[in-house]
């Protein structure tokens, strides 16, 4: 079975508060452990950046549910395709709240590889690793 990474950009919606971004996250952590998924999810208190990796079948599944998920709005796929490997070994959703939203908005504009080339290379400024 072949790997797939998906990088997405979506807002949250105006009726959620930001209270539900935990439960987004606690949720995503769980569905993900059980389909293999591993990635990253930022926040930045209006935006997320999701990266996810895993089977494409499974990555295409939560992708489809996100996307109808009304607690996202404006979901954008920035970046899809196969993976040579897992980025994320470690942990099956990280997660990290960014208080500069100027990354996130620069991200957004980005698409294909340059959208994930901008992600990995900001990354290391989350202080996830």
């Amino acid at each position: 079975m072949s790997l797939y990474e998906l990088l997405y950009v979506s807002e949250l919606s105006p009726a959620t508060s930001t209270d539900a971004v935990s439960d987004i996250f606690v949720r995503s952590r769980c569905i993900n452990a059980q389909h293999g998924l591993t990635g990253l999810l930022v926040f930045d208190g209006a935006r997320f950046i999701h990266y996810l990796e895993g089977i494409k079948d499974d990555a295409l599944a939560l992708m489809q549910r996100i996307e109808r998920d009304s607690r996202h709005r404006a979901v954008a796929r920035l970046h899809e395709g196969p993976a040579k490997s897992r980025r994320f070994n470690a942990f099956g959703v990280g997660y990290w709240y960014v208080g500069d939203d100027q990354q996130l908005t620069e991200l957004k504009r980005l698409m294909g590889p340059s959208a994930l080339d901008k992600f990995l290379a900001v990354m290391h400024e989350f202080d996830v690793f």
